[in-house]
């Protein structure tokens, strides 16, 4: 019974009767600090990404340097119609905001949070959320956690000894102190990530051998700057075998301002079968000065050429493993299988590429783990988010996803941004997903729940949408999820907490109060669906604001601007199986008569040959690749590209990726995926792709992806064949 006192601080009682999901939960405005949750769980340990840094503004990083944790993404999203959290746009590393979240998630079946960690070689990223604020929060006891380390690039200042090949390279490696490979096409480019402002630097210096060519070209990209020609500078090169200085003067070029936050070099052109050899790259303050220079040296050879600037370096390892056991595997409640502490890794394969594969990364796990035992605790129960066959040869406990959003193959609709798809698509791409990861999984499978996306803020019109996010749909999401969990670890996650700047949120919001939580209430325990949920005064949330009144009150009238969904795209890729071939000619064809491979080049693909007029190989890498390079076809041209394969049972789609003259580059924007026929057996697939958006021009590069590791890939030929 509560007393006078207690029903007078109940400024509000408001009952959502939201009648669909089967609960009456009503709210009560609570003037004070959160009260002691009251947990409610059921037979799953149901858990929940959360998304840290929304404390960030300007000035509150952590390093000397302009970093991430200066860039509040609440800004962007203030601009937006919605969404619009409950608590406003809140601090996140305030111990009271974490009690919230905490007695919201208990009291709704949560009964563990996996924090996104950025980590570095010792350097980090929005961290505060959990060190200043959950941890530091009254009823964190009650909650358990595990870190989700999200090992991908961002703008680590460790960045600036990283290059890779991108594109016409092979045998790309640091020897002799120089960044060393072969030319395999006519336009090959090493590419770098970086965070530089153009006006710091005046000068190019190079060093470099090449064994063919007459000139190289650096372009650079930033957030207003596009790549092409006009944002280059090309310079003359002397192609003896011998190594050269080169000194290249930017300010020539109008285009050399503004933030650069990538580098691509073209060592030469039109060159194929060369050889190339860079001593070192440096960006110059002045032409006579090396002070202040930004240089890549290669004179570390024990260090893979790393997207990003991330170090995977066993000290870098074992340094980040002394972190998480001093910081929070001792304490009560982090998150144990069995008594292992959880650990979950987004990028497998470059910790792999970084220790010479699954077995040098299992030699590093055993050290990693051996720090642990000095302290008396038990070695890591690592969780994959990449999910290859490797994971369990390099000491792997599980696997799980973050999120399965997209469409099935049947569904008219493309996933693509700056385009919508509705819910009950992205519903059947989970039961899909789900379904084919319990009968494949290799490792323990830890289902992952999503909620949606939605990620205009972070990506105005570029953003992929899913429509229709309501708590009734999403109560069938959790209802649909519960026959894919089960023993032995009865775990499972949402995607996410809290992804505001995509829409990815489960957490009270101003449209729908508490119905997401209610609809886990209401699937995953069976506490009483009648039930009062709490929420701070307006006064607390203008105490919680990392934006100003004033910055509010902009935001407060942006909620009344036309928000519609993005206009749904009709699926541009078709295909069929086993059907008979147009009466078309062959603009080119792979038919593999000779010995040879017909000109394919193969990426993580051994054993390959030709026999009996058949290509095959076995996939030895998480990312198999037949590619095919110096093509010079106009895709208006392409009517049907069509193919005889065999893959073993359970390989279930493939997926084409292509270059052409205007976009040189391979990348995800420029892909589709087919599916393939589960059986084991011989298939002749027929794949018609509008010409429309990427897919239009010349096409210079065609790459064919599928299999995972271990499995014999057969391809009788490829055709690409004229339209009709």
């Amino acid at each position: 019974m509560k007393s006078l006192a207690q029903w007078s601080r109940s400024l509000v009682m408001v009952t959502f009767g939201l009648a669909l999901l089967g609960t009456a939960g009503e709210v009560e405005v609570w003037n004070g600090y959160p009260p002691v949750p009251q947990p409610v769980r059921g037979t799953t340990e149901l858990g929940v990404y959360i998304f840290p840094g929304w404390y960030r503004d300007k000035g509150r990083g952590d390093y000397p340097y302009r970093t991430h944790d200066e860039d509040s993404e609440w800004r962007a999203i203030a601009k937006k119609p919605k969404p619009r959290p409950l608590l406003g746009f809140y601090d996140d590393s305030m111990p009271e905001v974490n009690d919230w979240h905490i007695l919201w998630a208990l009291e709704h079946g949560i009964t563990w949070f996996a924090f996104d960690w950025y980590w570095n070689a010792g350097e980090h990223r929005l961290m505060r959320t959990l060190e200043q604020g959950f941890l530091q929060a009254k009823y964190a006891p009650m909650m358990k956690f595990c870190i989700h380390w999200c090992n991908h690039g961002l703008d680590w200042h460790t960045s600036f000894s990283q290059w890779r090949a991108s594109m016409g390279l092979k045998d790309s490696r640091i020897e002799d102190g120089a960044l060393a490979a072969t030319v395999t096409t006519d336009d090959p480019a090493f590419t770098c990530p970086v965070n530089v402002e153009a006006s710091q630097y005046t000068h190019l210096q190079i060093r470099m051998r090449a064994s063919a060519g007459a000139k190289s070209q650096l372009f650079w990209m930033g957030p207003d700057i596009v790549q092409g020609e006009a944002n280059s500078i090309a310079f003359p090169i002397t192609a003896d075998g011998e190594f050269h200085d080169y000194l290249v003067d930017l300010r020539q070029t109008p285009a050399w301002q503004g933030k650069i936050e990538r580098f691509r070099f073209d060592p030469n052109a039109g060159c194929p079968n060369s050889t190339v050899a860079v001593d070192y790259i440096r960006l110059l303050r002045g032409a006579d000065t090396q002070e202040g220079a930004l240089a890549w040296e290669f004179d570390a050879p024990d260090r893979d050429l790393q997207p990003g600037g991330l170090d995977f370096s066993p000290p870098a390892l074992l340094e980040m493993t002394d972190y998480l056991a001093d910081h929070y595997f001792a304490l009560p409640n982090y998150l144990t299988v069995e008594g292992h502490p959880v650990l979950m890794v987004w990028d497998t394969a470059a910790l792999f590429r970084a220790n010479g594969g699954p077995e040098g990364f299992r030699a590093v796990l055993d050290q990693m783990n051996a720090r642990l035992a000095k302290r008396g605790m038990k070695s890591l129960y690592l969780v994959s988010m990449s999910r290859t066959r490797d994971e369990k040869e390099a000491g792997f406990s599980a696997m799980t996803g973050y999120g399965y959003y997209g469409t099935p193959f049947d569904s008219p609709w493309e996933w693509r941004g700056g385009h919508s798809v509705p819910y009950a698509d992205v519903l059947r791409n989970y039961e899909n997903t789900w379904s084919m990861w319990e009968k494949e999984a290799y490792l323990p499978y830890i289902p992952p729940i999503g909620s949606n996306w939605d990620s205009r803020p972070r990506h105005s019109e570029r953003a992929a949408v899913v429509s229709d996010y309501t708590p009734a749909n999403f109560r069938q999401m959790c209802e649909n999820s519960r026959k894919h969990i089960g023993p032995p670890l009865n775990l499972a996650i949402i995607e996410a907490w809290n992804e505001w700047g995509e829409g990815s949120f489960i957490e009270p919001d101003q449209q729908y109060g508490f119905g997401f939580l209610d609809a886990l209430r209401g699937t995953f325990t069976d506490a009483p669906a009648n039930h009062v949920d709490r929420q701070p005064t307006p006064a607390a949330i203008v105490r919680y604001s990392v934006l100003s009144p004033e910055d509010v009150a902009k935001a407060k009238a942006n909620e009344n601007l036309p928000y519609p969904d993005p206009p749904r795209l009709p699926r541009s890729v078709k295909w069929t199986v086993d059907q008979p071939l147009p009466t078309a000619a062959a603009l080119q064809q792979w038919e593999f008569a000779g010995p040879g491979l017909d000109g394919w080049k193969l990426s993580l693909l051994d054993e390959a040959k030709v026999q009996d007029g058949i290509l095959s190989a076995v996939v030895s890498g998480g990312d198999p690749q037949f590619i095919m390079e110096g093509l010079d076809l106009p895709i208006a041209d392409i009517g049907t590209i069509a193919l005889r394969i065999r893959v073993p049972k359970g390989v279930g789609s493939a997926e084409f990726f292509w270059a052409t003259d205007q976009e040189p580059e391979l990348s995800a924007k420029k892909a589709f995926r087919i599916p393939l026929l589960r059986d084991g057996e011989w298939h002749t697939y027929q794949i018609t792709k509008q010409v429309e958006g990427l897919w239009q021009g010349q096409l210079r590069i065609l790459r064919f992806d599928a299999g995972r590791p271990g499995d014999h890939l057969e391809l009788d030929w490829l055709r690409l064949l004229a339209q009709p």
